[in-house]
C-alpha cells in the first residue's frame, strides 16, 4: 500500500524532470562533438605554434569534459597536458601520471558497475520472476559478487546510475517493494542533481519514467 500511496507524487515528480531534462537535451548530446571539435582546434593552434591559444582550449575542454565525465576525453586532455608541462619540473609530470591513473581507477570503476548491471538484466530477462530457491540464490549471487560486494562504491555519476538501475531489478525481482521505493527515490534524487548529464541519457530516463508512470 505504501508503494502504490506514493506513486502519484513520484509520478509527478518524474514527470517535471522531464520537462527539465527536454530544455537541456540539445545542448547535453552535443557535449561529445563539442569535445571532438575541441581537441581537433588543439591539433591545428598546436601545428602553427599559437601554444598560448592551444593552453586556453586545453583549459576550457578539461572544465568541459569533468562537468560529462567524459574519462577518455580527460585522458587525451593528460596527454596534451604532457606536452605543455615544464621540462624541468618534475612534479608536474608526477601530477599528470597520477591524474591518469585516477581517471583510470574511475573509468574502471564505471565498467565494472556497468557489467554488473547487464549481469543482473541478463538473469532477469530469462528469470524473470525467481521462484525456486536456486534461482532466488543466482540473484542473491550476482549481488554478492558485485563491485559494492569489494568495497568499491560507484565513484562517477553514471556508475551510481548503473547501481541503483541494477538494484532496481534486484529488488522487483525479489518482490521487495519497500526497498524498490526506497532506490527508486534514491535514483531520482541523484537524477535530478546534474539535468544536463542526464539530458545526454534521455533514452535511459524515459526508461525509468515508462517503468515507475
Amino acid at each position: 500500500e505504501s508503494f502504490i500511496r506514493h506513486l502519484a507524487p513520484v509520478k509527478y515528480q518524474l514527470y517535471r524532470l522531464l520537462l527539465k531534462v527536454l530544455n537541456v537535451y540539445h545542448s547535453g548530446s552535443s557535449v561529445d562533438l563539442e569535445l571532438q571539435e575541441m581537441m581537433q582546434s588543439l591539433q591545428i593552434l598546436y601545428g602553427k605554434k599559437l601554444y598560448a591559444s592551444c593552453q586556453k582550449v586545453l583549459i576550457k575542454a578539461k572544465k568541459l569534459a569533468l562537468e560529462h565525465e567524459k574519462f577518455l576525453f580527460l585522458l587525451d586532455i593528460t596527454t596534451w597536458e604532457r606536452r605543455f608541462a615544464p621540462e624541468a619540473e618534475l612534479k608536474a609530470y608526477e601530477n599528470i601520471y597520477m591524474e591518469e591513473c585516477r581517471l583510470l581507477e574511475i573509468y574502471r570503476n564505471m565498467s565494472e558497475h556497468i557489467f554488473a548491471f547487464n549481469q543482473m538484466r541478463v538473469l532477469h530477462n530469462n528469470i524473470t520472476i525467481p521462484r525456486s530457491p536456486a534461482e532466488k540464490k543466482m540473484y542473491a549471487d550476482l549481488v554478492s559478487v558485485s563491485p559494492d560486494a569489494g568495497g568499491k562504491g560507484p565513484l562517477s555519476y553514471r556508475a551510481k546510475v548503473f547501481r541503483f538501475s541494477r538494484y532496481d531489478i534486484y529488488y522487483d525481482a525479489m518482490n521487495e517493494f519497500g526497498k524498490a521505493e526506497e532506490n527508486m527515490g534514491e535514483l531520482i534524487t541523484l537524477m535530478e542533481s546534474s539535468p544536463a548529464r542526464l539530458g545526454e541519457d534521455l533514452d535511459n530516463y524515459i526508461s525509468v519514467l515508462y517503468n515507475y508512470g
